[in-house]
C-alpha cells in the first residue's frame, strides 16, 4: 500500500468456489486494513452477515449461480435489517453489465485483478458509510 493511501475499516463477506480467490483477495483486502471473511458456501447465514459492509459474491458458484446467492443472501440480509452492498465478482462482462437486474449493486469485471477489487471494495464501504452518515 502506498504511504499516502488512507487505511480502510470495514467487513467484506467474499463467496467464491476458488481457495485460490479467496486467499488472495483476502490477503489483499486485509493488508489494505480491511476485515475479511471468505466461504466456499453458497448458503450464507444471519450470522455470517452480522456486520458485513460488503458481499463479493463469485457469478459461477457448484450448484448455483450468482443471481441465485445474491437473491437468498439479500433475502436474508433484509430480514435481519442488514444493508451490505451487494457486488458481482467475474471475468465475464455480459454478466457484469447485467449485474444490477440480477440483483447485484455492481460489478466487479476484473476478477484475479486484486487492485480492482480493492479500490473497489473500499469505494463501496465509504459509500456505505457515508449514507449512513447522512440518514
Amino acid at each position: 500500500m502506498p504511504p499516502f493511501a488512507v487505511r480502510l475499516t470495514g467487513t467484506v463477506l467474499i463467496i467464491d468456489d476458488s481457495f485460490t480467490v479467496l486467499k488472495r483477495a483476502q490477503e489483499r483486502l486485509q493488508a489494505d486494513g480491511m476485515t475479511v471473511r471468505t466461504s466456499t458456501r453458497t448458503d450464507i447465514t444471519r450470522d455470517e452477515l452480522d456486520g458485513v459492509d460488503v458481499v463479493v459474491i463469485d457469478f459461477h458458484m457448484p450448484g448455483a449461480t450468482g443471481k441465485e446467492v445474491v437473491a437468498r443472501t439479500r433475502a436474508i440480509a433484509k430480514e435481519s435489517g442488514f444493508a451490505p452492498v451487494f457486488l458481482l465478482h467475474t471475468t465475464d462482462d455480459r454478466m457484469a453489465a447485467a449485474s444490477k437486474e440480477m440483483g447485484f449493486d455492481g460489478a466487479i469485471a476484473q476478477k484475479g485483478n486484486f487492485d480492482m477489487l480493492s479500490k473497489q471494495v473500499g469505494a463501496a464501504i465509504r459509500l456505505k458509510k457515508l449514507t449512513a452518515k447522512t440518514t
